[in-house]
């Protein structure tokens, strides 16, 4: 499925929670993917079918924190994609969240999408775009497996 050694390469360029500046990304980072039920659950997907059950708690994680967070943020448009092919070209949102799973099988595709996008999160197995206009424009490799 995936090359271990991409992945350690990954590794070695990604940071942790530590290098994030941005307080709306650290709290997003912190509260979904650096706390204790993560970190339970987390496992290294070698096959298709791990990767599945580990793409479905990613994103119920995801759901669970924009559906919490504070009352003026709740208006978040949630797009979950699996094929980096379907992204439409229309006008986006500013509160649109766009979240790729499978990106690992496709880096080059994923490093090739230009948007205007104000914020943008890989994960490795996951990349995620944020189009905030209050946002300043950055890019984070974050581990969190």
């Amino acid at each position: 499925m995936i090359s271990f050694f991409k992945y350690l390469l990954f590794c070695r360029f990604a940071k942790t929670q530590h290098s994030v500046h941005s307080p709306f990304v650290f709290s997003l980072v912190c509260s979904c993917f650096f706390c204790s039920k993560w970190k339970k659950q987390r496992f290294f997907p070698w096959n298709r079918k791990q990767f599945q059950a580990l793409d479905s708690l990613f994103k119920k994680r995801l759901q669970n924190y924009f559906a919490t967070i504070g009352p003026e943020e709740t208006d978040y448009e949630l797009h979950f994609m699996d094929d980096l092919n379907q992204i439409p070209r229309q006008a986006l949102n500013p509160k649109s969240v766009w979240i790729f799973s499978g990106i690992d099988t496709a880096r080059e595709q994923w490093k090739k999408i230009n948007f205007k996008e104000s914020v943008r999160l890989d994960f490795f197995f996951w990349g995620i775009l944020f189009f905030k206009t209050d946002q300043a424009k950055e890019s984070f490799l974050l581990r969190i497996l």
